[in-house]
């Protein structure tokens, strides 16, 4: 009997199929965007039909567990070499290679790839072992007559939780429903379908069940057992219904509230190169070692292009400044992912970049235009190739293979050069100032009375290039260095400090307000040179000129290929970069989202004023090392520069953790809801039947209530669901006494 059982096909199994098919169709559309190729639809319906096959013949033919593994694991194999892994486009070796070693690596390769990952390598396999172990489990699963049945529900939701969890760490717009955003719809959508799949599905089994036991019971008693019909039963199924759909609809519309300001945590959020970039020097930190005699003529690297020719080549984007260095990553943290074969690049001009690294020695990859694909070339090809990641936002790349790059190493890519805007042609987005800055600063921007607006911006850079003095040292004792004779006979050294932190920017915006001063009381008459830097300081300079008036800005470390920029700074010559031709500038986004480019070199062809060369700095100066500042919540977007009369953020009541700690048990409610969410509908269902039951207008119909709530109890408690046994057998079964009196009082109403 149970092996009759276990091998027919009824209803049941069915149901059991129709659900697999719609929860395997929801994680197919889930994990679209991860993979975004045909082979992958190829993949997917493959391995969704074997699944089934072997799922029936698994059924049919009552297999033992290791069968069914061993059969499986054998068609994945087939499948794994035909679809996943073609052995007739990558060979027999590396086929078979990549197919096994994916089974282990190719989940946290998947994670630092950049979306969508196409047919790139071995990144198939994780939806290989998702879409043929998943819907098989769950085909036998949901078919099983015995309690486990309900172990098919989340392996259904584990196979959606892949194309989710593996899925973009951003999300699109909020859709809007009257009034209320909801956030990531799609996977509030996905999520809301499965879990409606879900709870109906385990809800019309349990009903199913209860059927066949009745049909049975009827058959073997010749008694036809009464069932609840009509508008109880419709009742009882739309409660159920309306239930969970306003426990969904509380959860889509109530996250956007309580959720609001948290980032989306996929698994790829924690991936990436960040700790390397954590542990490597800033290219802005280290930019005068360039300018040293020991790198000043050292070849860094030489790039070719063929097609358009890029204006520059970009090492770092730097786009966080901390009060002390500007870095790579803030609090969002970085956005570098490895890439597929082959990238959507945008819209630009189509170009061929060839490379060949010097002594570079650093993570960073010079690069220039959006990527579209990259090959690797030289003897550290693999490693190069295993450890590349792009970062699409700044169009920067690193590479953490050990010890950097190396002479010798060399790649070439496929990218689009866009034209770079006109920065006096932006509109400020009028953002609120990201970083505190010192009150020289500000001072020195109101002193220029410009308008906030790009023109406005461009002139300011202007301005600040114009009144500073090109230096890259403190000191220029014994030998002259080599970035001294190369500005030319009439370059007069003046000594500067290196960094950009706070303190020194302040020094800087200090000695210009402060020769404005001087230049003021003596009628206009005078120089206004008065600040001594190179591009280390002036970027970040122009970086938060740029800031105070609503741009966001990125400081860029490069080389120029093609420029016509009269500063001390010369482009490439020939391709060949060399530490002499190591500059920085800024990029600044205007409202429109393009991004324009601001030169930040100073001039080095007018002297200091008299008055400001007397107060050089001091040839053996105490280290400045100022108080890491903290980033601050910007004001709002009117422009409020922040006055002085102003309280302090300590004398006033702080109720941001309040906020902070309602969100996040609002947010464990909403978990507790969803995943107690089920079982509440049951135990109301069931209260709402047990008063169905109680107020039958038939009083047959009341007793026989009675002895059908003592079933469903019984079975509650983990009794056998009934077969062919009478009332009177079944109230012996569990004990008799008041289960004896009822069944004969059931009887007595049924059959008088």
């Amino acid at each position: 009997m149970a092996r009759d059982a276990r091998t027919r096909f009824g209803r049941i199994e069915v149901g059991g199929a129709l659900f697999v098919a719609a929860m395997t169709a929801l994680a197919a559309f889930a994990a679209w965007p991860v993979y975004a190729s045909s082979a992958y639809l190829v993949l997917v319906g493959t391995c969704v039909g074997a699944a089934a096959v072997l799922a029936v013949l698994a059924h049919r033919l009552a297999w033992p567990g290791w069968l069914t593994t061993a059969a499986a694991s054998g068609v994945a194999v087939v499948i794994g070499l035909v679809v996943a892994v073609p052995v007739y486009r990558v060979g027999a070796l590396r086929g078979i290679t990549w197919l096994f070693a994916g089974l282990v690596t190719a989940w946290k390769d998947l994670v630092t790839v950049e979306l969508p990952v196409g047919e790139y390598r071995n990144l198939l396999v994780p939806a290989l072992v998702v879409f043929l172990a998943g819907p098989l489990a769950a085909l036998l699963l949901s078919w099983r007559r015995s309690r486990s049945f309900v172990a098919a529900a989340p392996v259904a939701l584990a196979m959606q939780w892949f194309g989710l969890g593996f899925g973009a760490d951003t999300t699109v717009v909020p859709a809007r429903i009257g009034g209320f955003a909801v956030a990531a719809p799609r996977e509030a959508l996905l999520g809301g379908l499965g879990l409606l799949l879900c709870v109906g599905w385990l809800a019309w089994r349990a009903r199913a069940e209860r059927t066949e036991a009745l049909h049975r019971a009827a058959q073997a008693s010749g008694v036809r057992l009464t069932r609840v019909r009509g508008a109880a039963a419709l009742r009882s199924a739309a409660l159920a219904w309306v239930m969970v759909a306003a426990a969904v609809a509380v959860a889509l519309l109530a996250t956007p509230v309580v959720a609001s300001g948290l980032d989306r945590d996929v698994l790829r959020s924690g991936t990436g190169p960040d700790l390397q970039l954590a542990r490597a020097v800033d290219p802005l930190v280290a930019y005068r070692e360039s300018f040293t005699d020991a790198r000043f003529e050292t070849v860094l690297f030489q790039v070719q292009s063929t097609g358009a020719v890029p204006d520059r080549v970009r090492l770092a984007t730097l786009t966080h400044y901390d009060g002390v260095r500007f870095t790579v990553a803030g609090d969002d943290g970085s956005a570098f992912r490895r890439v597929p074969y082959r990238r959507d690049p945008g819209p630009g001009e189509a170009a061929g970049l060839s490379v060949t690294t010097g002594a570079l020695g650093s993570l960073w990859l010079p690069f220039a235009g959006s990527l579209a694909s990259i090959d690797f070339g030289g003897p550290r090809a693999q490693a190069l190739g295993d450890g590349f990641y792009y970062d699409p936002g700044t169009g920067a790349a690193v590479d953490t293979v050990p010890g950097g790059l190396a002479v010798g190493d060399a790649y070439t890519a496929r990218v689009a050069l866009d034209e770079p805007a006109d920065v006096a042609a932006l509109a400020s987005p009028a953002l609120g100032p990201r970083y505190a800055v010192p009150e020289s600063l500000q001072q020195w921007i109101r002193n220029q009375d410009q308008p906030v607006t790009g023109a406005g911006l461009a002139e300011l850079a202007a301005r600040l290039r114009a009144r500073g003095y090109l230096s890259h040292a403190l000191t220029a004792s014994g030998e002259t260095p080599a970035w001294v004779t190369a500005l030319g006979p009439d370059y007069s050294f003046r000594p500067s400090t290196a960094g950009h932190s706070l303190a020194r920017i302040d020094q800087l915006f200090t000695a210009l307000t402060a020769r404005e001063e001087v230049v003021a009381e003596s009628g206009g008459q005078g120089s206004l040179v008065a600040a001594v830097g190179d591009d280390e300081q002036f970027s970040v300079a122009i970086a938060l000129v740029a800031d105070q008036l609503g741009f966001p800005a990125r400081v860029v470390v490069g080389t120029r290929l093609d420029s016509d920029d009269d500063t001390g700074i010369p482009a490439c010559t020939d391709g060949t970069c060399r530490g002499r031709n190591l500059s920085a500038w800024v990029e600044v986004q205007g409202a429109d989202g393009r991004w324009a480019v601001v030169d930040a070199t100073p001039q080095h062809t007018r002297d200091l004023a008299a008055e400001t060369q007397r107060r050089r700095d001091p040839e053996n100066p105490t280290q400045v090392l100022p108080v890491p500042a903290q980033e601050v919540d910007p004001p709002d977007s009117t422009g409020t520069r922040g006055d002085s009369d102003q309280p302090s953020p300590d004398s006033a009541l702080n109720l941001a953790w309040l906020w902070t700690g309602l969100r996040l048990l609002a947010i464990a409610l909403l978990a507790l809801l969803v995943v107690l969410g089920p079982f509440l509908v049951v135990m109301v269902a069931k209260v709402f039947r047990r008063r169905a039951r109680r107020g039958r207008a038939d009083p047959v119909g009341r007793i026989t209530g009675g002895w059908d709530e003592l079933v469903d109890a019984r079975i509650d408690r983990g009794a056998a669901v009934p077969t062919h046994e009478t009332r009177g057998e079944l109230a012996l079964a569990w004990g008799g006494g008041a289960a004896t009196v009822l069944a004969e009082g059931a009887d007595r109403a049924v059959f008088s």
